[in-house]
């Protein structure tokens, strides 16, 4: 990630752009995907001195298949058009933004 920051910034010079340090993207990465047992790993990295580095490898991996913890919280976009985004971004394929009356039919204007 740092490696990849580096790239951005040298690459976008003059552009005010500001980033996270990686280790603070880690730490959101893992709050942010984790599930109910996320608080146990917090006390464990203040009581046994866990590393960040062991945050990334304790993350909670997922299925997309499988029922997922934030499935419950309606943003209104569909979960199969979340599915084809991630796809999508694997390759570096992006879904322009809706605009001029092109709708990318990902439920959120429904």
């Amino acid at each position: 990630i740092k490696s990849k920051i580096k790239y951005l910034k040298k690459s976008l010079k003059g552009l005010d752009i500001k980033f996270d340090s990686a280790k603070m993207g880690l730490i959101q990465y893992v709050l942010s995907c984790g599930d109910k047992d996320i608080g146990d790993l917090i006390e464990r990295s203040l009581n046994e001195k866990i590393s960040i580095r062991e945050w990334g490898e304790n993350a909670p991996r997922y299925d997309l298949e499988d029922e997922l913890p934030w499935d419950s919280i309606n943003v209104s976009v569909s979960k199969e058009f979340l599915k084809s985004e991630y796809e999508k971004i694997k390759t570096g394929e992006q879904t322009p933004w809706c605009e001029d009356g092109i709708c990318y039919n990902c439920g959120a204007c429904n």
